[in-house]
């Protein structure tokens, strides 16, 4: 048996040719060739080039590795292993897991079960280099089995005392490069002890480990920490750490460096460093898969392209890393690439719709991308959702776990979202309603079940299940209090019910959420409402004063804007006392920003006419509060000016315009994109008020920004200043051409509901015509087909 195919591919540094070593012979082997491949070493791949005698096998390893090329790749080459000889066994195994790998980026795990079961059909002798294929095919059908969910217990125990009886002394010598140190049994104990390392890793929890103990698979855990690092795992985190290495290199070179000239970019990639930890089958896979997609995605959103992002969803789904999932699911769908999010969301659809399969972070990815899904695709995947819930809802990660509330919330949220692009909100909101009869009421479950609801799209509900909606929160609502406000909120219902054990703070934001469906307040809750208000402020201000501060909850000043805005005529007089307490609120430079932010913003969106004397003191306060640096340490370090201050300020008029000037200039200029973010916002609102030529300027350069949440407000901006008949007009409406084809969904939806007022061009409404029609959103169109209305 030719162990030099093993090396290759588990110890590749071996076997690849080595650039001060060279053999013309010996490099061009299959072996050799075969180890640059897994390397990624471009300079050895040069060196294994011929022109005759090609390996069959390695050439389509080769085209493995792109996306393009993967599948038929992929095709060709498992009917050249299922056609291998008896005498080939290494070589097979060598191309198996190579396939096996590619196989797993497209989640066909019924073709790794069956490939790698057929491949340990055909090894089953007894002898040492036998006993290495057959741990090296085990550990890699582990891994694929946990990948897909299935029990690969079995599969660990095997291979553990199969590479336990290994011996490297009754192995074959076979050629490696001149460069190699050390000599053939060296190698085969490097891969024999990294393979054993791998192979106790795969023990997910203490209880499997000391089932495995117990079995004499594996030694305990106390004796493996005991036990001396595999060299060939070093080797493997020192070519990780090289990469990260590189990556600061270029950083430095681009950002801080004072070359006139940089030429090019280098590429840094762990492609091939997570490579290496798939073919062992070790457990750090999944964080290498991890470390893989989020270095792509960085440098992805550092060189403003959305380039290079290929399979990176997939990558996060299989790492167990739902956090950073979460992140980037959101990221791409607001920024793009929406093809990326709609690729894995297919290939969820065309692989892992099976109950085992189906598990959280696939249920994540489909509600992003349902809005890019055809009606039968949606409905599809829904019907696999709704399986996985009568079957108690998505598995747990292997080695996760999360409460049950927890995952069938991830499924209701999913179905859901996917109902909608289906056109079956029917039938999950009667899912959903079922729900609260099925599960023991409990804050969780009330909470699973309310986000979900509100996801539903209310309007496209049948009158009979908004009926039973209805009807349930009067005979069971009291019991489901969130649930219960996201039913009347959506059935626009109005009561003066106080649900028990709600906080009276948010008994009042929800009185007040009624004004904005065209309500009007009771004059006689107005009093009550405005002392519950008074008595929180203070009590926040006093808190601010001892330099305590808290995180979430209802933002008390902005409910007290809410409540200004929408006074009774009767008791307008009331105004005055909550001017009062609101302005010494919002000048009281204790209480963090955390705290004002949204009660400027609402300010700055309404415009109320200021009483006289408040108008006076926010004047007169207006340097110090922009000034005045946050109180909080639980907060990111603070944006000077403070920008909802400044909008406030700005719209308002109570700053002069070299200070809004000033003030924006100084956010525009911002290292930080959450500053250029702000000074895109500012310049927005700004907009509402003055149609000065420089806000264009302001907003053509932002509109320009890497961040879509620069281009978006900046893109609003825009929007309200085309029509103003300034000399920069015309850059204004160019540019919002442009910004409707930008990828991702929060460009094109922000900038086209800010065209609602505006008169269209002809260039505009045929764009937005294209949109209506193609766009791969479903929201996108909905927008773009109510705009040409």
């Amino acid at each position: 048996m030719n162990l030099a195919w093993i090396a290759a591919v588990l110890r590749p540094s071996d076997v690849a040719p080595h650039p001060n070593f060279r053999d013309a012979d010996y490099d061009v082997s299959p072996p050799a060739r075969l180890a640059s491949i897994v390397l990624g070493d471009g300079i050895r791949l040069r060196m294994s080039e011929r022109a005759e005698g090609r390996d069959s096998g390695v050439d389509e390893c080769a085209r493995l590795f792109s996306m393009d090329t993967m599948q038929e790749s992929l095709n060709n080459l498992v009917a050249l292993i299922t056609r291998g000889g008896s005498s080939e066994e290494a070589r097979l195994c060598a191309l198996g897991i190579v396939a096996c790998s590619a196989a797993a980026e497209l989640e066909d795990f019924a073709l790794c079960e069956d490939l790698l079961s057929f491949l340990l059909e055909k090894n089953q002798a007894v002898d040492s280099p036998t006993r290495l294929v057959r741990s090296i095919l085990l550990q890699q059908r582990s891994l694929r089995r946990r990948d897909a969910g299935q029990s690969y217990h079995a599969d660990n125990v095997e291979a553990a005392r199969l590479i336990d009886d290994f011996s490297a002394k009754d192995c074959v010598d076979f050629p490696r490069t001149p460069g190699a140190a050390g000599s053939y049994t060296d190698t085969l104990n490097h891969i024999a002890i990294a393979l054993q390392r791998s192979i106790w890793s795969s023990a997910t929890t203490l209880a499997q480990q000391e089932a495995e103990v117990h079995e004499r698979a594996l030694p305990s855990l106390q004796d493996q920490l005991r036990e001396k690092r595999s060299e060939q795992l070093l080797i493997v985190d020192q070519r990780r750490a090289s990469v990260y290495e590189s990556f600061v290199k270029e950083l430095f070179r681009k950002e801080i460096s004072t070359q006139t000239y940089v030429f090019g970019e280098s590429a840094v990639d762990l492609f091939h460093s997570e490579l290496a930890i798939e073919l062992y089958g070790h457990r750090y896979v999944y964080a290498a898969r991890r470390e893989l997609a989020l270095l792509r995605i960085v440098q992805s959103a550092r060189k403003g392209s959305r380039t290079g992002l290929e399979d990176t969803l997939r990558l996060l789904r299989q790492s167990e890393s739902e956090t950073e999932l979460d992140v980037a699911v959101e990221w791409m769908r607001r920024s793009g690439p929406l093809s990326e999010l709609s690729r894995d969301a297919r290939q969820i659809i065309r692989r892992r719709l099976s109950a085992p399969l189906l598990r959280i972070p696939e249920m994540r990815v489909l509600r992003a991308a349902a809005d890019l899904l055809t009606t039968s695709e949606a409905s599809r995947a829904l019907d696999a959702v709704l399986e996985a819930l009568d079957l108690g809802g998505p598995n747990n990660v292997p080695g996760k776990w999360k409460a049950d509330p927890l995952r069938r919330e991830a499924a209701w949220r999913s179905a859901a979202s996917l109902s909608n692009s289906a056109g079956r909100q029917d039938v999950v909101a009667r899912v959903l309603l079922k729900a609260t009869s099925s599960f023991e009421e409990s804050e969780m479950e009330d909470r699973a079940i309310a986000n979900a609801l509100s996801q539903v799209e209310w309007e496209n509900l049948s009158p009979s299940v908004v009926s039973m909606w209805v009807e349930w929160r009067n005979t069971s609502g009291h019991r489901w209090h969130i649930t219960s406000r996201v039913v009347a909120a959506r059935a626009d219902i109005v009561d003066d019910a106080t649900d028990d054990g709600e906080s009276p703070l948010l008994d009042v934001a929800t009185h007040l959420n009624r004004t904005f469906h065209g309500h009007s307040l009771d004059p006689a809750f107005v009093g009550h409402a405005v002392t519950l208000i008074e008595e929180a402020i203070a009590d926040i201000r006093q808190s601010a004063a001892r330099g305590s501060f808290s995180l979430g909850g209802v933002n008390v000043a902005d409910i007290a804007v809410v409540l200004l805005d929408n006074l009774p005529a009767s008791v307008k007089s009331e105004s005055v006392r909550i001017w009062a307490f609101l302005t010494d609120f919002l000048l009281d430079a204790r209480v963090q920003r955390e705290d004002k932010s949204a009660a400027f913003d609402r300010l700055s969106q309404i415009r109320p006419i200021l009483p006289d004397e408040t108008a006076k003191r926010f004047s007169e306060g207006a340097a110090s509060l922009l000034s005045e640096s946050d109180r909080s340490f639980f907060l990111e370090e603070d944006i000077v000016p403070f920008p909802a201050a400044l909008r406030f300020l700005a719209c308002q008029k109570l700053i002069s315009e070299a200070s809004v000037f000033s003030a924006i200039a100084q956010l525009a200029g911002s290292s930080d994109s959450k500053g250029r973010e702000e000074a895109a916002r500012t310049v927005a609102a700004v907009a509402e008020v003055r149609s000065d030529a420089w806000l264009i300027g302001f907003a053509a350069q932002l509109s320009h920004d890497t961040e879509m949440d620069v281009k978006a407000p900046a893109g609003r901006a825009l929007a309200r200043l085309a029509s103003v008949g300034s000399s920069l007009s015309g850059v204004a409406n160019d540019r919002l051409l442009s910004l409707l084809d930008e990828d991702g969904l929060l460009v094109p939806l922000v900038v086209m509901k800010a065209l609602v007022a505006s008169d269209l061009t002809s260039e505009a409404r045929q764009k937005i015509a294209d949109l209506s029609d193609g766009h791969p959103s479903r929201a996108v169109r909905k927008e773009a087909q109510k705009l040409l209305r």
